[in-house]
């Protein structure tokens, strides 16, 4: 049996050769800007070196050694004359002791000025060696707009072992720059609608593209060149008006997202008081993922995993007691007060699973489920998103905004949503919007220090408040959470950026969950012809893999948490649960056929 170098080592030897690929770019491109004074200067020296010793020899004079002329030519373009010899009288030779000097003056200009332009445009030279890197790159992902979104997927894509080439418009901040270097992903600086600069990271040669600029527009007019130049890449758009997305996906084959679409349920279930993953759809059904953790004396505790599977039509993913985390748990294990669960199951019964855990038996039985409302303060993208979400799991919302737009009036006034136009970072609306009988204010405008001054306010009003925050520098986090009693500390970008990054290798992944210091995640894949995954039972999969198989979909028939004995073919519709580091070695599977050991 041959062995086959870890893949640490592949991407060793990947890194090397791509140094050396772009040393000769660079070098090249170098020689390609400076070619003229160094020609100048070798043909000056060594040609003109030659004819003048062999005119000294017609004119008379004793032959100079070879390996002088060279140095005599430099003596004469730095008007230091030669050694020992008077000004020649035949004028071919005069010529020598005129000419030279202004070659001499040419080369030292152009040197200084060459010089003064490298030293102090240092970005320049960096540009061209970013380019000469990018050229280097076969079968990557693009991502284009590093923003919050981008930024976060480029960290995702990486993490999960993808080779990454970045394009944004202008220069980003030295923070951004020094992460981007950090991560060995190379920075091409230009329009991105420009065919030159997709051509400077090889979209001819690159798996996917993911375009997540903030501007609808852009990122329209930028897949339609990249599918111009590449009929055949795969593209993820980011895009907030949802009348395009039909279209793109239908006329240019793209996947279309929204990242407030995606983030929008962590934030309402974080208002709940649940950790909830991105919504799945399945046919014409919706299921989420969340966390619940046990309450003691509630309608989950003393059950079993069997039992509260089959009474509930869910699927239970992941248990965790003490720290002793069990994917796919056992079904006869006891569901005790203090455990985490994470559940799979369709997104309308969230609602219903959560009043479950937080009631007795006798109190859910005696209806006693009456809801307070919840505050959202920040009606914009990411704000509506929420609102719409957490309607939809039946919650009553007050909307507080300062500036609305009539169409969005319009539709918040449909969901008997109550609205509130008013500044959010002043008491007395937080007051008129009766925060101190809510149970939880969502934080989500797009201003991070508006953010905190309204959770701020929203803790001297409600003690007892639930508070999420939606904010982007996440290194306050821990002292939001700490000193302000913050539920969650959420960010949009963060939340959207691993579904980004799985489209952009052909898999939906939902937000990922992180439990006992390891990453998990929900994601679908379809399963290909000839994989390695098909014609295997659900079973065996699920124990190599260490992974839960929580639904199978076949020819429009939804099976959620299939028999152990169910043979997977080829076209299924799978949603796995695992542990992220996972997906890139499932996706592979997914495509090539290969001997399965345990």
């Amino acid at each position: 049996m041959t062995h086959q170098p870890s893949r640490k080592t592949r991407s060793r030897r990947r890194k090397f050769s791509r140094f050396w690929r772009a040393f000769w770019q660079d070098t090249s491109a170098l020689w390609r800007e400076f070619r003229r004074p160094v020609l100048t200067f070798l043909i000056a020296t060594l040609i003109g070196g030659f004819i003048y010793g062999e005119l000294r020899v017609i004119a008379g004079q004793e032959r100079m050694a070879y390996a002088d002329l060279p140095y005599a030519m430099i003596q004469l373009m730095t008007l230091q004359g030669i050694p020992e010899e008077q000004a020649p009288e035949e004028l071919y030779l005069v010529a020598f002791w005129y000419l030279m000097p202004m070659i001499g003056l040419y080369l030292i200009g152009r040197g200084a000025v060459d010089f003064v332009r490298v030293f102090f445009n240092r970005s320049e030279r960096r540009r061209a060696w970013e380019e000469a890197l990018a050229s280097t790159y076969r079968q990557h992902i693009i991502v284009l707009g590093i923003g919050n979104v981008g930024l976060r997927v480029i960290h995702t894509l990486d993490d999960m072992g993808f080779e990454v080439v970045a394009i944004d418009n202008r220069s980003l901040s030295p923070t951004r720059m020094q992460d981007l270097r950090g991560r060995g992903v190379p920075l091409i600086i230009g329009e991105g609608s420009s065919q030159v600069t997709l051509e400077k990271a090889q979209i001819a040669e690159a798996d996917a593209l993911v375009v997540c600029t903030s501007n609808d527009l852009i990122n329209l007019t930028v897949t339609i060149r990249a599918r111009d130049i590449n009929p055949h890449v795969r593209i993820v758009v980011r895009m907030w008006d949802h009348r395009l997305r039909a279209q793109l996906k239908d006329y240019l084959g793209v996947e279309v997202l929204s990242a407030s679409e995606l983030a929008a349920p962590a934030f309402a279930g974080a208002g709940f008081g649940v950790d909830i993953a991105q919504t799945l759809e399945v046919g014409a059904t919706q299921y989420s993922v969340f966390r619940l953790t046990i309450r003691a004396g509630s309608l989950f505790a003393g059950q079993t995993i069997r039992a509260l599977q089959n009474d509930n039509d869910m699927d239970i993913v992941l248990h965790e007691r003490a720290g002793r985390v069990q994917v796919h748990p056992e079904h006869d294990l006891q569901v005790c007060p203090d455990d985490e669960l994470v559940i799979f199951a369709r997104h309308q019964q969230i609602r219903d699973l959560v009043m479950q855990n937080r009631h007795a038996i006798h109190q859910y039985r005696n209806g006693d489920q009456q809801q307070r409302h919840v505050v959202v303060v920040g009606v914009g993208n990411v704000g509506l998103r929420v609102t719409r979400a957490l309607c939809a799991i039946g919650l009553p919302v007050v909307a507080v905004d300062q500036r609305l737009g009539g169409e969005r009036r319009d539709e918040l006034k449909d969901l008997n949503v109550r609205v509130i136009t008013a500044d959010g970072s002043h008491a007395t609306t937080l007051e008129q919007a009766d925060l101190a009988n809510a149970q939880a204010i969502i934080v989500c405008t797009s201003d991070d220090l508006v953010n905190l001054t309204v959770a701020v306010l929203a803790r001297d009003i409600n003690p007892n408040l639930r508070i999420v925050v939606r904010m982007w520098d996440d290194r306050i986090a821990n002292q939001l959470k700490r000193h302000l009693g913050v539920a969650a500390v959420l960010s949009a970008s963060e939340l959207a950026a691993p579904a980004f990054a799985g489209a952009a290798f052909g898999v939906s992944i939902a937000q990922t969950l992180e439990i006992e210091g390891t990453r998990y995640s929900v994601f679908r894949m379809t399963v290909e012809p000839g994989s390695q995954l098909e014609g295997d039972r659900v079973e065996h999969l699920e124990h190599i893999h260490q992974m839960d198989i929580v639904l199978c979909e076949r020819n429009g028939i939804v099976d959620v948490h299939p028999d152990h004995d169910n043979i997977v073919r080829a076209g299924d519709t799978l949603i796995l649960f695992a542990q992220h580091v996972q997906l890139t070695q499932l996706v592979a599977n997914n495509r090539r056929r290969e001997i399965l050991r345990p």
